[in-house]
């Protein structure tokens, strides 16, 4: 194709590293690119996430930015993109996803249940907050915010004695000198859609769907839109005290779920599985609805137990 297309990107460290991964497997299909960095609300406003109260701090800038045809593709961290659909943009392709767990960084490379009572784990989520303190309560959480640099500094001026973060951003920007633990998906279940990335595109732009669908990795797309449908249902937003991990392996998808009080005194998990080509046939085209199904289903049991009331 002769038309570059323009990637709108936050302009951070772990943000431009997406960007270019998602430039470089374009470059890949003969496409074209060009970056177009900028600063997002979520990067300018440095208070605890769980104190702005509103989704798509990071995501809303870059969106606009496709919107207004600044840029032709949005590339985002899918954790960060709010489950509800914006009606003129589409998820035109979900690249392989990448490690989904979350790591403890400490000094010694301690693991959560080896830290001293008392001790403090800085984390901006309150998934990981409510998961430390249903399965660790020897522990104590302070929200913490700032990109990964800002975070390991936070530890290294001893205000935090260990730092939560995701793994894969950790590995994509090589940090691996850092001490770190990683946790099980027992443990310490992930964010929705953590480890994937979502590239937008304008819903009327055949050129960049068609261009950008070529990065499309099908496994990966309905892993993450089936946690997004569960999501999405109990309406907790990507801020709420609620994990899910799915994968489809053969013809089976098959999902992982909790959902927790924000003080972690309360747990309820979920599991489910389904023969998704059994059922659905060999036809892509459906697939995407089956996994919407999917994931509302499950998410359908833990609203008739009435726990989203814990969240809310």
């Amino acid at each position: 194709m002769n038309r570059i297309l323009r990637i709108a990107t936050r302009n951070s460290p772990l943000a431009l590293w997406q960007a270019r991964d998602v430039q470089a497997r374009l470059k890949g299909h003969g496409v074209d690119t060009e970056l177009v960095p900028m600063t997002s609300a979520g990067d300018q406003n440095q208070q605890a996430i769980a104190g702005m109260r509103q989704v798509g701090v990071f995501t809303k800038r870059i969106q606009e930015a496709v919107l207004a045809d600044q840029a032709d593709l949005a590339v985002h961290s899918m954790k960060d993109l709010p489950t509800l659909p914006h009606p003129d943009l589409v998820i035109a392709a979900v690249p392989p996803r990448q490690d989904v767990r979350d790591a403890v960084i400490h000094p010694a490379g301690l693991p959560l249940a080896d830290l001293p009572d008392g001790a403090v784990i800085g984390t901006g989520s309150l998934r990981r907050q409510a998961q430390i303190r249903n399965r660790h309560p020897h522990l104590q959480v302070k929200a913490i915010r700032g990109n990964v640099q800002r975070r390991l500094q936070k530890l290294h001026d001893r205000e935090v004695d260990a730092l939560m973060l995701a793994n894969i951003g950790l590995l994509r920007l090589e940090m691996h000198e850092i001490q770190r633990a990683i946790l099980s998906l027992d443990e310490m279940l992930p964010a929705v859609g953590q480890g994937a990335l979502a590239v937008e595109v304008r819903a009327g732009d055949q050129l960049a769907k068609d261009a950008v669908g070529q990065i499309d990795d099908t496994d990966s797309r309905l892993a993450v839109t089936a946690e997004r449908a569960f999501l999405r249902t109990l309406e907790g937003g990507c801020l709420a005290p609620i994990a899910a991990h799915a994968t489809r392996i053969g013809d089976q998808i098959r999902m992982t779920a909790v959902v927790l009080s924000p003080d972690g005194g309360r747990r309820r998990d979920g599991h489910s599985q389904a023969d998704f080509r059994g059922v659905h046939g060999s036809d892509p085209a459906s697939w995407d609805a089956a996994a919407e199904d999917f994931g509302r289903s499950l998410a359908q049991e833990f609203i008739a137990e009435n726990v989203v009331q814990w969240f809310r």
